[in-house]
């Protein structure tokens, strides 16, 4: 059995900044996820929202971390911090070594379980 140390499912608000075009129609900018409400705040002041765009702060309460359940490493540089888990999925199965489980679990290529051989 392999000891978790860093979860895939984080179970606390992680917030994500939609600019509105003219249509009124949500788009995400970036698709990233922010640990705190006052990051996210921060990206929308530095957001070149043109005349009549309008950003907002959506709260998520859990969301999915690309990294090693054992080592905590991330999948590729930086973080990957996801609304959606089979994003997650996609992401780490284009990752080259990187695995992860139907128990949401994932793995670089220094600790994927045998069984995923």
């Amino acid at each position: 059995m392999i000891t978790t140390n860093y979860p895939a499912v984080v179970h606390a608000p992680h917030y994500e900044v939609l600019i509105r075009d003219r249509r009124g129609w949500p788009e995400q900018t970036n698709q990233r996820l922010y640990r705190s409400l006052a990051d996210a705040q921060r990206a929308v002041e530095y957001l070149p929202l043109p005349g009549d765009f309008g950003a907002r702060i959506v709260t998520y309460d859990v969301a999915y971390y690309a990294r090693c359940g054992v080592c905590g490493d991330f999948v590729e540089s930086g973080e990957w911090i996801f609304a959606d888990w089979l994003v997650l999925v996609l992401v780490v199965a284009a990752s080259p070594g990187w695995s992860c489980t139907t128990e949401q679990l994932v793995f670089c290529p220094q600790h994927r379980p045998d069984s995923e051989d």
